[in-house]
């Protein structure tokens, strides 16, 4: 009596991977056409596809190791077949599945839409003009009238067999002649000229909602280019922010400067922000260091959360370039004074 687990070289609770590699050495190593036994190569396969099916299995463990009794091939009615069949299937492929093909989608549109930064900080509505590939009514994204292609046979894929008489794969590529759509263009449509699509110009509105950041974007679905029996791409709108001459983003805070001379730094100074929303009041207290930053509490911009940041205000010093008599005079005059005498 054959032992299919003694031919194979494995045990019952072998998993599928080890008796598949199992059955890929041994079926090579006794390969007629590499100078092995052809009968141990049938056994080979007769137990590997008995092993290898749940079903089959089943029965071979329940019911000894004759499990198919009253003699003949073990493999009639149950699915066995050729063992160099099984083999070249094995090796090449065949047997599996095709993947499955994701249905096709036209190309996305990418945009850019400058900013500024005001708009940033209330939000805005905008208006967007660009130019989409819609397939031609006329003739439906066909290009016009067709044929079918004789050298793939009208699949649009063709079978390569790559590697040698042991190991082959089969590779499906495009047909070259007919470009992988399985027709062949004889008469172009006079309303597209053959490209199968037309250029429309299209105006998209929306609401940009206050404190975008630079580098997101909004997602049109459907309102890219189409391509013929699939869908359409998306209309993809990145922003950019145009940089402001007094103001810059940090997150959700503002920033923004103020120069001050020697003298306004020593006695302070009562100044005016020129915000977005309004003239803003900062006391600029008595000897405040260059460097200081101030603050002034949710003056920042706005998060898509309802969040709002706050403003900073950086003092800078700016010394004069020259100074009169008279300023050298009250100068000189200071160095005397206890405040403005250096400490060690």
């Amino acid at each position: 009596m054959k032992n299919y687990y003694d031919i194979l070289g494995v045990s019952k609770d072998t998993n599928p991977d080890e008796l598949k590699k199992a059955y890929r050495n041994l079926s090579k190593e006794h390969h007629p056409d590499r100078g092995g036994d052809e009968n141990k190569f049938k056994e080979v396969s007769e137990a590997y596809s008995v092993l290898s099916d749940p079903n089959k299995k089943s029965q071979y463990d329940t019911r000894g190791n004759n499990p198919f009794r009253g003699g003949g091939n073990p493999f009639e009615g149950m699915g066995g077949g050729d063992p160099f069949e099984m083999f070249r299937e094995f090796f090449e492929g065949k047997a599996q599945a095709r993947p499955q093909q994701r249905e096709a989608r036209g190309t996305d549109i990418n945009m850019k839409v400058q900013v500024t930064l005001e708009e940033v900080f209330f939000g805005y509505k905008k208006k967007v003009t660009y130019n989409r590939q819609l397939n031609c009514n006329t003739c439906r994204g066909r290009g016009g009238e067709r044929e079918r292609c004789n050298y793939c046979g009208g699949k649009g894929i063709i079978e390569q067999v790559q590697g040698n008489s042991f190991f082959r794969q089969i590779v499906h590529q495009p047909c070259p002649h007919c470009q992988g759509e399985g027709s062949r263009l004889i008469i172009k449509c006079k309303g597209c000229e053959g490209k199968k699509h037309n250029l429309h110009e299209e105006t998209i509105e929306f609401a940009v909602p206050k404190g975008i950041e630079e580098g997101q974007f909004f997602r049109f679905v459907k309102k890219g280019n189409e391509t013929p029996g699939g869908g359409a791409g998306n209309l993809l709108v990145a922003f950019e922010v145009i940089p402001h001459n007094k103001f810059f983003k940090n997150g959700l805070d503002m920033v923004t400067e103020v120069n001050l001379n020697p003298v306004e730094l020593l006695l302070g100074k009562k100044i005016l922000v020129n915000h977005f929303e309004g003239d803003i009041k900062v006391d600029i207290p008595p000897l405040v260091k260059p460097g200081k930053s101030l603050k002034a509490d949710k003056k920042g911009f706005y998060a898509v959360t309802g969040e709002k940041g706050d403003l900073y205000i950086n003092v800078n010093l700016i010394m004069p370039t020259q100074l009169t008599g008279e300023e050298v005079t009250i100068l000189e005059s200071l160095k005397h004074c206890e405040n403005f005498r250096y400490k060690d």
